[in-house]
């Protein structure tokens, strides 16, 4: 059975909108308090939270995350999703770079679920590498 409060509580999303916002290919700008409050200026209260280069969001940064956990009360918004870093999808052969990937990966869920994430987007490709990984 569709639990349709639950499906309502995680329509509104914004992917990660602070990315690219002078352009594709210009250097990232950092997801921030600032972010977070343009974000609730917007009416946004929802929002995704993600694994891209860690100059626009560290995951493995204390002092960063709690920033952001602050900016999220203050501002009255919250992480539903994050992005995980895109890594998994990558064919490793190697089982010592595809078990750093997967520390990774789960440093990063960590992380994104302090701040109170549910749900973490990956993007995994078929190839035999890749189902390991997923394993």
């Amino acid at each position: 059975m569709i639990d349709i409060d639950r499906v309502r509580e995680r329509l509104g999303c914004a992917a990660c909108a602070a990315f690219y916002p002078r352009g594709e290919g210009l250097p990232p700008a950092r997801f921030d308090a600032d972010s977070v409050r343009k974000f609730a200026a917007h009416g946004i209260r929802r929002v995704e939270i993600g694994g891209y280069p860690r100059a626009h969001y560290d995951h493995a940064d204390p002092a960063y995350l709690a920033s952001l956990r602050l900016a999220f009360a203050e501002y009255g918004v919250r992480p539903v999703t994050a992005h995980c870093p895109d890594l998994l999808r990558d064919p490793f052969a190697d089982a010592a770079a595809r078990e750093a990937a997967i520390v990774e990966t789960t440093l990063a869920a960590a992380a994104a679920r302090s701040l109170g994430a549910e749900l973490m987007v990956v993007h995994c490709r078929p190839h035999r590498e890749g189902v390991n990984t997923m394993r």
